[in-house]
């Protein structure tokens, strides 16, 4: 998987993340644009960016916070000397959840549909 891809997915997974607000969106997307290649978002570039950034009168450190809460950012380092930020991309098994995100009928219909188009019921 590429790396605009892997962006893309965690990107994904915060707008499908239903308790995070739009402006979290937001605030995750230019993250986004400072993040190096590994996914790994350094402290001193997220103390400039919240300066830059500020514009919602919302503190950097509470989007972030909820960011980390929701799984979707690891904080890497311990206590107050706090090295960055790496983006969290969950693994999805599409098969697995498209099957659980429908209704019991939605999925009887589609493996009948399944079973008709391979010749398993004529």
């Amino acid at each position: 998987m590429s790396t605009r891809d892997q962006f893309a997915a965690w990107l994904g997974q915060i707008h499908a993340d239903r308790e995070l607000s739009a402006h979290t969106f937001k605030f995750a997307f230019a993250l986004t644009q400072v993040v190096d290649a590994n996914g790994f978002v350094r402290s001193a570039t997220v103390t400039k960016f919240a300066r830059d950034v500020d514009d919602s009168g919302e503190a950097v450190e509470g989007l972030l916070g909820r960011l980390a809460a929701r799984g979707h950012l690891k904080t890497v380092g311990d206590g107050p000397e706090i090295e960055g930020f790496r983006l969290m991309v969950h693994a999805v098994n599409t098969a697995a959840g498209a099957a659980s995100s429908r209704s019991p009928r939605c999925v009887c219909r589609a493996k009948r549909k399944a079973e008709i188009h391979n010749g398993a019921i004529t």
